[in-house]
């Protein structure tokens, strides 16, 4: 796994999170801070998250299990293939594992690939998704 956070991500948002009477106030941005260099929270950029913050793992992770745009585990990958295999439309979920590249378990954009039923005209396609 890729360093959660460099040591000067962390220095800094620890300093500012000394700064401020109520660090959880922050929760979110240590969160986002990890998440965006990794694409999602794994349980490690939990504990980091309490020890900036100076509070325990599981008040962090109540925070991040209630907002719905903190990832806890990895995606984007799969996302798709799922939603064109539950429209009803499998071949599609195949060309999606064959086109698509090695990644670091970041979303991958899938050039010249369409939405799930742009092909069949069940909706508008604006390009590639």
């Amino acid at each position: 796994m890729t360093t959660l956070l460099t040591t000067e991500e962390i220095e800094t948002l620890t300093a500012k999170a000394a700064t401020i009477p109520h660090p959880m106030e922050m929760v979110v941005d240590v969160l986002r801070a990890i998440q965006d260099r990794n694409g999602w929270v794994p349980d490690e950029g939990i504990e980091l998250a309490a020890r900036i913050l100076g509070t325990s793992p599981l008040k962090v992770e109540e925070i991040a299990t209630f907002y719905d745009k903190i990832y806890r585990q990895p995606v984007g990958r799969k996302s798709q293939a799922v939603a064109c295999d539950g429209a009803g439309m499998p071949g599609v979920s195949g060309e999606l594992k064959a086109r698509t590249p090695p990644t670091s378990g970041r979303f991958a954009k899938l050039p010249g690939l369409v939405p799930c039923g742009a092909e069949d005209g069940l909706f508008p396609s604006g390009g590639s998704s």
